[in-house]
């Protein structure tokens, strides 16, 4: 469900904005299941919670090589060191302290960085 504290409003608008077809939204921090489908009325895409990378492999395998993982964090709520996203990003998308960060699946797939 969303962040505590956080419009769903303002995350959606976001993401939304932000997102494409290829991208497959996680985050350690909020998930928008499908049901209900509420927020994603606001998303307009899933996203998915993870407690580590294996739950990004194991949810990207079997889906076509130009996909990306884009994993959405915040600026106070963001477990993962912020060098590692940075490090592995081709694209980082960032408004008022929210941020997506857009890595190939090919890392988790082990063909890249």
């Amino acid at each position: 469900f969303p962040l505590p504290g956080l419009e769903m409003q303002e995350v959606g608008g976001f993401l939304r904005k932000n997102t494409e077809y290829k991208d497959v939204v996680f985050s350690p921090v909020c998930e928008v299941p499908m049901t209900p489908p509420f927020f994603l009325s606001y998303t307009r895409k899933r996203v998915y919670w993870i407690t580590s990378w294996g739950d990004i492999r194991r949810k990207l395998d079997g889906l076509p090589e130009g996909t990306r993982a884009s994993i959405f964090v915040t600026k106070d709520r963001n477990p993962i060191p912020w060098e590692r996203l940075r490090k592995l990003s081709v694209k980082t998308c960032n408004e008022d302290g929210l941020f997506l960060f857009k890595i190939p699946s090919a890392v988790f797939r082990g063909k890249g960085s």
